[in-house]
């Protein structure tokens, strides 16, 4: 995997700024699927080839950006464009079938900002967005997941487009703030996984992955974020929408809808200039799906980092889900059958990292690419 970065900022006079940049991510990545079955007569499994797949996933999105900010005392402007090209091959070698996508997508954005008074700002925007599918969504042959469970990829998946509409009203306290946002969100090409009965059985579920229709979320936002002290840093957001799912006419189905909420907290203390603590959590209603209903879920994080030599060695303890409350569960139904199944993962979980840095380099913020980067994870 590799990624190139080139950023441009220029003044111009002394209200406006010109940012333009070009960027490049690339990378490849290999599936190889096997499955097999039991001969209780042999005692061996023996393998099933046409269940058994080497998949050759090669991505890469070059980018073209530019953005034209104005800002004056009382009022803010940023007016943003940006094109990006995706050029993306499935191949399995096994078959020797290829999936081939080049495609142009065009991202604007505009941004503006009126300050009302000291202790009030009012803000607006438009951004839009893409989400592409996971790698695995795209594999267009059936793998066994267990002997109730058959997955199907499907390589024609779009990737979702989400048109983003948001007002606030900003009332920052000293280096505090609390926010309140109304948000209208419109997501094309919604993902989803449809669930149906395995032909020639009653007992098998197949899972496969489709472009079900479109997606709308109404809401508001609440958050604050609090910072008065220096050893402690305190945000909490809250969201409150109605969800809604129309489907495309030849899934023939009903639209669905539902209130949803999700709440976001953390915590974060420094109890020195080389020592730090954090406390996370994230809860999410149930919600409403194309075909069914996903569970409420949460987590619970927490990390400990400590920092040595002059801050080039940092030591960082973290354990994920303490409570074991990240579980999920779905259900499905339509002709035949009603599923449900429950996620949930060992939990919880401890990771230790140790790092070095050798030259105190650190990373510029800006710079991070915007949106979905994992080329192991999107296509």
């Amino acid at each position: 995997h590799g990624q190139v970065q080139i950023n441009y900022v220029r003044p111009l006079a002394k209200i406006y700024r010109l940012e333009t940049g070009y960027e490049l991510r690339s990378g490849s990545s290999r599936d190889i699927t096997s499955f097999a079955l039991w001969d209780p007569s042999r005692s061996v499994f023996v393998d099933q080839p046409a269940f058994a797949h080497d998949v050759h996933y090669g991505r890469s999105i070059q980018s073209l950006y530019g953005l034209l900010a104005r800002e004056t005392e009382r009022a803010g402007l940023q007016l943003g464009l940006r094109s990006e090209y995706t050029g993306r091959t499935i191949e399995i070698t096994d078959t020797g079938q290829r999936y081939l996508i080049d495609r142009w997508d065009w991202f604007p954005t505009v941004h503006s900002s009126w300050q009302l008074s000291s202790h009030l700002q009012l803000m607006a925007s438009y951004s839009r967005r893409i989400h592409r599918p996971r790698g695995w969504f795209l594999e267009p042959f059936e793998t066994w997941m267990d002997k109730n469970n058959v997955r199907e990829g499907n390589a024609a998946l779009l990737p979702e487009y989400i048109d983003s509409y948001e007002t606030s009203l900003q009332w920052p306290f000293g280096k505090s703030s609390v926010t309140l946002e109304g948000h209208f969100r419109r997501r094309s090409n919604v993902i989803e996984e449809f669930r149906s009965l395995y032909p020639g059985t009653r007992d098998v579920i197949l899972h496969q992955y489709q472009n079900a229709g479109t997606s709308l979320a109404r809401g508001v936002e609440l958050a604050l974020s609090f910072r008065q002290v220096k050893w402690w840093i305190f945000s909490l957001t809250g969201d409150l929408y109605h969800y809604e799912i129309q489907p495309d006419p030849g899934f023939q189905l009903q639209n669905s809808s539902s209130s949803n909420w999700s709440f976001r907290l953390n915590n974060q203390f420094l109890l020195s200039d080389n020592t730090q603590v954090q406390v996370s959590a994230r809860f999410n209603s149930p919600s409403v799906t194309a075909q069914g209903t996903t569970s409420g879920n949460g987590i619970v994080n927490a990390a400990f980092r400590q920092k040595f030599l002059d801050k080039r060695l940092s030591l960082v303890l973290q354990i994920n889900d303490i409570f074991q409350t990240s579980k999920r569960e779905f259900t499905s139904s339509g002709t035949g059958f009603t599923s449900t199944s429950l996620m949930e993962r060992d939990a919880p979980q401890l990771q230790v990292t140790l790092s070095y840095n050798f030259h105190n380099f650190r990373q510029d913020p800006s710079r991070r690419s915007e949106g979905d980067n994992g080329i192991e994870e999107d296509f």
